[in-house]
This record gives C-alpha cells, sequence and structure tokens, in this order.
C-alpha cells in the first residue's frame, strides 16, 4: 500500500530559497532547465532491496508540490525500487535505481526507456549524470564502476572506468571544457578526474569525509555534498575550498539550477530538500 506523503514549505529569505520537508529517503535531485521544476528521488526503503517502494516528488521552482508522488512504483505499470541519482536530458528524467536507468517522460511521467545493466555485475547505482550530447553516466557505489549510456545509439551501454581506484564513486560531474568526468568518492572523500580512456586521477590532495554529490556552478566551481561531515563545499578551481552551508544532516543529491543560481540540496536522512544561494 502507498504510504501518504505530506510536504510542508517553508519560504525563506533569500529570494528563491526554501525547504521542504516530509520526504522518504530523498536520496537524488534534478531540476527541468525548460520548466524549473525540480524531481526528488525518493528511495522509500532500503537503499540496495528491489521492494517496488521508490518514488519521484515533483515541485514548482518555489518548493511548492506540484506532485507528491509524481512517478510511484506500481502505478502506470512502473517499477522503481530504490532511486537515487536523476539526471533531466531531451525531455526525458532519467533515475538510478538499483541496476537499472529508467527514463520517464519529463512532463507526463509516463516510461520512455528501461535501460538494464545487471547483466554488466551492476550492484548499486547511485550518480547519474549527463556528458556530451545524448550521454549518460551512471556510477555503481559497490561495484567501484562507472557506466556509459549512449541515448542517441539505442541506449547501449559500456563499462566507462573500473577498479578500486575509484574508491566507491557516487556523485558525478561532466566538465565540457577540459572533457573529463568528475567524480566524488564515498569511501575517501576524495575528488577524481576520469578522461576519456577511462584513466583515474586524483584532483588534489585533501580528502573529505564522505563524498555523496556533485555539480559544477555558472562560473564551474564544484559545488559537493560530504553526507559524513554534514556540510556543503565549493571548490574553485580544483583548489580553493569553501564551507557554503555546515551541520546540514547527511546532504546528499544535488542538483544546480542555473536560472535562479543556485543548487537544490537533498538530506538523505532529514527526509528534506532544501535551495542554497549561490550569488555570494
Amino acid at each position: 500500500m502507498l504510504r501518504t506523503l505530506a510536504l510542508s514549505i517553508l519560504i525563506s529569505t533569500p529570494l528563491h530559497a526554501f525547504v521542504a520537508t516530509g520526504l522518504d529517503a530523498p536520496a537524488g535531485v534534478a531540476v527541468d532547465p525548460r520548466s524549473g521544476h525540480i524531481f526528488i528521488a525518493n528511495i522509500g526503503g532500503r537503499a540496495d532491496l528491489k521492494d517496488d517502494n521508490g518514488f519521484i516528488t515533483r515541485l514548482d521552482a518555489e518548493g511548492n508540490a506540484i506532485a507528491p508522488r509524481f512517478i510511484s512504483s506500481g502505478r502506470n505499470a512502473v517499477t522503481l525500487h530504490a532511486p537515487k541519482g536523476l539526471a533531466v536530458m531531451n525531455g526525458v528524467l532519467y533515475a538510478a535505481d538499483i541496476d537499472t536507468v529508467r527514463g520517464f517522460d519529463v512532463a507526463t511521467g509516463k516510461i520512455r526507456s528501461t535501460i538494464d545493466l545487471s547483466g554488466l555485475g551492476v550492484r548499486s547505482l547511485t550518480g547519474l549524470t549527463t556528458g556530451e550530447e545524448g550521454i549518460l553516466y551512471a556510477s555503481d557505489t559497490p561495484g567501484n564502476a562507472i557506466y556509459r549510456i549512449d541515448t542517441t545509439t539505442g541506449n547501449t551501454v559500456s563499462r566507462f572506468a573500473k577498479g578500486p581506484r575509484l574508491d566507491g564513486p557516487a556523485g558525478l560531474a561532466y566538465d565540457p571544457r577540459h572533457k573529463v568526468l568528475i567524480v566524488v568518492t564515498r569511501n575517501t572523500g576524495r575528488l577524481l578526474s576520469v578522461r576519456g580512456d577511462g584513466t583515474v586521477h586524483q584532483l588534489f590532495g585533501k580528502s573529505f569525509g564522505s563524498l555523496y554529490g556533485v555539480v559544477f556552478d555558472r562560473e564551474y566551481s564544484l559545488i559537493v555534498t560530504d553526507a559524513q561531515q554534514g556540510r556543503v563545499y565549493r571548490i574553485r578551481n580544483y583548489s580553493e575550498v569553501e564551507v557554503l552551508k555546515e551541520n546540514v544532516l547527511s546532504p546528499a543529491g544535488i542538483a544546480h539550477d542555473f536560472p535562479r543560481n543556485r543548487v537544490v540540496v537533498t538530506s538523505l536522512k532529514g527526509n528534506a530538500v532544501f535551495t542554497l544561494p549561490l550569488d555570494r
């Protein structure tokens, strides 16, 4: 039976800032660049269990609930176990769901694609991001692997990088300037870059607690969440570290809202999502 989801919104200053509570283990978030709507992946149960208990919430840009269960397992022939990473590309909302990436129409929520990675030995997908035109990248955290999905060729899947140097890869962000994939790690709290040939390199010497999410801002600074230390960082020029917010309960998924110059961050254990303005 589906549980009722009661969302409450706290609007605060500055402009475009809000906190929404009443979610259910929100692990991932994405912003639709066209509508400004915010999509939140709710695990709704155990993070590694195929229990048909996951759902995706849809908010407007002010944090008001358009559809608390916009996409929900068990409705409209949808299967959704424990969604984590989300990404929007070409009118499709993609969700990383254990060993499958599922695509939904961003306007209607109807199923558009099901990309099964189980045959590649995927254990538990966490991060999901867009890359070059039509490309998705997905991270398998316990499997120490990253996969590349080409949606322009029938969702062809290939292993992009694999090995212990990935240290439990979680959040992903593609840098089009240098044509590298930025990876944050759960196990060692490091930032890595992966080149097009799959080689892994450490970005700089500093390690954090247990990193979860990463995005670029307008100036190509990295905004990173540390679920263990309860902080959101900004890293300029791959070297200068600034604490944007601290004392957050398990900050996890993060998305950049370009028009409003802010990030949207989920609190995994706090069952909440909040915005953080970047114009400072």
